[in-house]
Parts: structure tokens; sequence; C-alpha cells
């Protein structure tokens, strides 16, 4: 039994080893022998082609192209697009050297060095070029000059200076006719408003092309220009060329601003289909079915995008606007969750401000350091402390709610994220106001309104006084910002003498003029802002830390939080100046209106600068 048992043994192993053997790969197949191969191959064929064009320049020195045909060749001959590294960069390096050593005045090096330059280098090549423009203009072809001119336009365009792009790029257009079909013209033109301008451009450029990309980049700047119509005949275009590259989500815009609206949703829906972020293509289908479907579409576009999981919609704010429009469509059990994580964060809003309140409370009581006032000359508590500053805190996150996806990007990981619009950010940016202007001015609740008057000093002491300190401190920081301008490199668009409505920056109170015209931006950042922001520093903090603390440290504290909550490093000095001089205004006058006065001559002044520069 034994005997049999490991003959049978024997033959299986024989068995299995022939078969290995059989079935072993080819040595000689071996892929890395063939992608080493390859590589030689590779280097190879480079040097030879290097020692070809080095064969020539010997014999052909002053030849400027073909050495700079050479560069290119070692530019791009392996580049590698995924990783942006180029293996020869070191050799790429030595030949452009070498030419601008050589050729320092040469314009088709100019030219060239515009295509790999970048940053300070570029712009020292555009101004060497500029003078050579002027000293050698006889050197330069009609084609270097609008090649040059074309460079500096896109240079300026991509620092958004638009004046100056438009400048070079009407003269790129003088010395080759090419670029006056160019995008990046229109471009241009689109940022400076000439729509007519642009389009004109747009249209009289033919479609010879086929390439996809350029065709599908034209198609995006006629819905830019709200040129629906063109725009679909250029995707129908792309879609006979090659069916699979065509943006649904842009066909259906097309659709839909030309009416077409059951067409604009059956892209959106063929978008779903696709295996690329299908829960992106869902959250665009459920927010075009509230704009144009029934409440039966809407449930079931939503219940399709919530179905991609709990970060789809972590605060139920998509499920409450669906809820204000169609209040009678069921809800279920993730829809509860999602209210009931929405309660949760409202309540840690609510807790927040207890990080900077509490501790005035226990440094007051245990240190003592307060102003022999009489309990009855205060008008605010910390209770009123903690309520502005949560009213703060829920404003912020009720303007978030004009545009779902940031305040959800807090909460959860968000898949879809759009650029809000002008109208949007006006609409983000007057709920703002509003909601804290609401809890600003309740906290005037049961407080003597001659809080907002001054109790030491006549009207027209009052006015004189803050008028003279207006212009004092107008002219220091001034002096400050010429100082950042000049040695710390800051623009000058940055450095709005506004202090911006709390955390609202330049662009929102842009996109309020722009959407609500500037009655009302005089109205809401001239006045509203002021009076409310001088309530909530100079009336609630400073009046309840002056409970715990004396005025300097109150002072200080309020002035601190005033420039913290503006969130701009370079300008807090600024704004802490700001704040301890109406600090001090308010004090020594009695009450609040030095300070509103001050506010209001400040932000007047600075909204009137921006609606002149717009109008420029």
């Amino acid at each position: 039994m034994n005997y049999k048992y490991f003959l049978s043994l024997f033959f299986l192993l024989l068995i299995c080893t022939l078969f290995s053997q059989n079935t072993s790969t080819n040595p000689s197949l071996d892929h890395n022998k063939f992608i080493e191969e390859l590589s030689n191959s590779q280097k190879t064929i480079f040097d030879n082609v290097i020692k070809e064009y080095d064969d020539y320049l010997l014999k052909h020195s002053d030849d400027v192209l073909i050495q700079i045909e050479k560069c290119k060749f070692i530019q791009f001959a392996q580049y590698d697009d995924e990783e942006d590294y180029n293996p020869h960069q070191d050799l790429f390096d030595s030949c452009t050297l070498a030419l601008s050593k050589h050729y320092p005045n040469n314009p088709d090096v100019f030219v060239f060095q515009t295509t790999y330059l970048y940053g300070d280098d570029l712009k020292e090549t555009f101004e060497k070029a500029k003078i050579s423009i002027q000293e050698t203009s006889e050197t330069w072809s009609k084609a270097n000059l609008g090649q040059m001119h074309f460079q500096m336009a896109t240079h300026y365009y991509s620092d958004s200076e638009y004046e100056k792009a438009y400048t070079f790029m009407v003269k790129a257009c003088f010395y080759d006719k090419q670029y006056k079909a160019s995008l990046d013209y229109v471009r241009i033109l689109i940022e400076l408003k000439k729509k007519d301008e642009a389009l004109a451009v747009l249209k009289g450029n033919k479609d010879t092309t086929k390439d996809i990309w350029q065709l599908s980049q034209k198609a995006k700047l006629f819905i830019k220009l709200e040129d629906y119509s063109d725009a679909l005949k250029l995707y129908n275009s792309i879609t006979q060329l090659d069916s699979s590259f065509n943006n649904n989500e842009e066909m259906a815009k097309a659709m839909e601003n030309i009416k077409e609206y059951a067409l604009a949703r059956k892209y959106l829906v063929a978008d779903t289909l696709k295996n690329w972020n299908p829960d992106e293509a869902s959250l665009r289908l459920f927010l075009y079915d509230m704009q144009y479907q029934n409440g039966d579409s809407c449930i079931g576009s939503y219940c399709a995008y919530r179905a991609y999981g709990y970060s789809s919609d972590p605060l139920a704010i998509y499920r409450l606007r669906l809820f204000f429009k169609h209040p009678f469509l069921p809800w279920k059990m993730h829809d509860m969750l999602g209210l009931l994580t929405l309660l949760l964060f409202i309540i840690v809003l609510i807790l927040i401000p207890s990080i900077w309140i509490l501790p005035v409370y226990f440094i007051g009581h245990k240190w003592k350091i307060i102003d022999q006032i009489k309990t009855n000359e205060f008008s605010w508590g910390l209770k009123s402390f903690w309520w502005i500053s949560s009213g703060y805190l829920i404003a912020i996150f009720a303007a978030q709610l004009i545009n779902p996806e940031h305040i959800n990007s807090l909460v959860a990981r968000t898949r879809y994220s759009s650029s809000i619009s002008s109208e949007e950010e006006g609409a983000r940016f007057l709920l703002f106001i509003s909601v804290a202007a609401f809890f600003g001015f309740t906290a005037l609740y049961k407080v003597d309104l001659k809080v907002l008057t001054s109790k030491y000093w006549k009207f027209g002491k009052n006015i004189a006084i803050t008028v003279a300190c207006f212009v004092v401190f107008k002219i220091i920081s001034g002096i400050y910002l010429q100082i950042g301008i000049k040695f710390f490199d800051v623009k000058i668009d940055e450095l709005t003498s506004i202090p911006n409505i709390l955390l609202s920056a330049r662009a929102d109170i842009d996109a309020l003029l722009a959407n609500y015209g500037n009655g009302v931006g005089f109205l809401i950042v001239g006045f509203v802002g002021p009076c409310f922001e001088e309530i909530f520093f100079r009336g609630v903090i400073l009046d309840s830390c002056k409970r715990y603390l004396n005025f300097n440290f109150a002072n200080i504290i309020q002035s601190a939080l005033f420039a913290t909550v503006h969130y701009n490093l370079f300008l807090f000095p600024v704004f802490f100046s700001f704040g301890i001089l109406t600090g001090i205004l308010t004090k020594r006058s009695g009450g609040m209106l030095s300070g509103i006065v001050f506010h209001i001559i400040n932000n007047i002044l600075a909204i009137a600068v921006m609606i002149a520069m717009a109008h420029k």
C-alpha cells in the first residue's frame, strides 16, 4: 500500500515538473529587457539628433533660428507632461543660456524666451524687448513684433491687468492680423465689458479648425457672452467630430437659455449616467429641477443625489430649500439626520463665543482690574456680548446658505463645488448685513437710546472733534499704507481704506453695488454697517468688558476683536488703531455718536472712491 502511494506521488511530481517547464516564461521575452532596449534606443536617437544639430551649427555658427530649434528639441523631445518634468533640463538651461549670452538683443531670441520664462525673469525680458524695439526697430520683423506684443498681452491678462493687456493685444493685431481672431483677444474684451466687440471677434473667426478643444473653448466664450444659439451650433459640430467629448453640463446650459428645457434636462440626466463624478451631475440635475420642474421630479432627483451618502447634504440645506418650495413632499429618515446635524451646528455657533467671553469674566473677578464706575452706568453686560457674538457667527452661516456647497464643506466632504456668481455674492453680502444688523439693533432692547448720542459734548463740538481726529487718522494710516506698498510689495487693490464690514471682502461690496445699485450701497455700507458695528464694538463689547476690566483693557479687547474680524494681517494695525481711537471718542464724549460719525465718514468716502474707480 505504501509502495503504491509513493509511486503515485512520484509520478505526480514528475508531471508537475514537466508542465511547469513547458509553461515557463521565455527569458528572451522579458518585459524589463524590452523596456531597457526602448530606453537605450530613445537615448541613442536623442543623441544622434543633437549630434546632427551640432554638426550643422559647427558649419553655420551664426544660424540663430537653428540654435533656437535645437533648444526647443531639447525642451520637448522627452518631456513628461504628467509629471511636468524634463529629463534634459540642465542641457536645456545651458542651451538657452548660450543663446541669451551670444545674442542678447536678437528679436527671435526674445520671442523664444517668452515661451519658457516666467515671473520676474519674464518681466525683465519684456523690458529688454521694449528697449530693443525702440532702439533697433529695424531688426524686428512684423511677425516678431506681433508675437512679442501678444505674449505681453497674455501675461498682463493672467495678472488681471486688463487695460494693459488690451493695449498690447491691439498692437499685436496691428503687426499680425492673425491675433484679431485669437480667443485670448476675446477673453480680454470680455473682462473689459466690451461685449459687442468680443462677439464680433468671435463670430468673425470662421470655424475651419477640427481641433475639438479649441471649438469647445470658443463655445464656452459664446455662453459667457450669452450667445447661446451660436454656442449650441458649435456643440453640435463637436458632437459630429467626437460625441464623447461634449460637455453635457454646458450643452444643458445652452439649451436652458434658449428655453429648450426638456432637452436641457435630457443632457443633465445623461451626465448622471457617466462614471466620472456622477454625484456632481446628480446635484446639478436636482438644482435644475428645483428651478423648472414639479415637486415629484424635485424629490426624485434629490433622493437620487442623497443616495450618495450623508456628506451629500450633511446639514439638510438642500432639503430645506426643497421644503420651502414644495412643503408637502414627504421626509425620510436621512433628511431628519441632516436637520439634527444642522441643529447641533447652530448650538456650536452659540457656544463658540465662550472662548473670548469667559476669560473676561474670570480675569475680572480674580484680578479686580476695574475702574470705579457705578453699576447703573453700564448699559450692557456679558449676556449682550454673547448675544451679538453669536449673532455675528449666525450671520456668517446664514450668508453661506446662498451657496450651500461652501458651508457643507465645513461639515463633510463636498463633492460638488460651483463658483459663486456676482448676483449670489451680492445677495450673500446683503443677507449677512441684514442678519448681523438684526442682532446689533436688538441689542438696544431695554437700553436707554441716549447711548447713541453724547453725554458730555454738544453736537457741534462732537462733529468738529470727530472730523479732526478722522483727518489725523487718515494721514497716519495713509503713511503706513504707502510704506507697505513701497517696501513690502503690497498691492494697492488689497489696501482698500474701508474697514470692510466684518468678514466681507471688497468683492462682496462690488457685487452689492453691481446688483443693487449705488443707492443701496451707500445705505448699507455707508450707514447701516457703521451703526451696527459701533453698537457691536464700541457699544456692547466695550461696555460689557468695562464691568470686569478697566477702560484701557476693555478698549484693547474690543479693538483687537474689531481688527481680527476684518481678516487682513497687514491692515490689522490700521483696524486696531481705528478701534482704539473710536473707543476713546466714545469714552470722552459719553456716547457712541462720535464713533458712528467717524465710521460713517470713513465708509462713505471709501465707497465713493470705489464707485468712481468702477466708472473709469
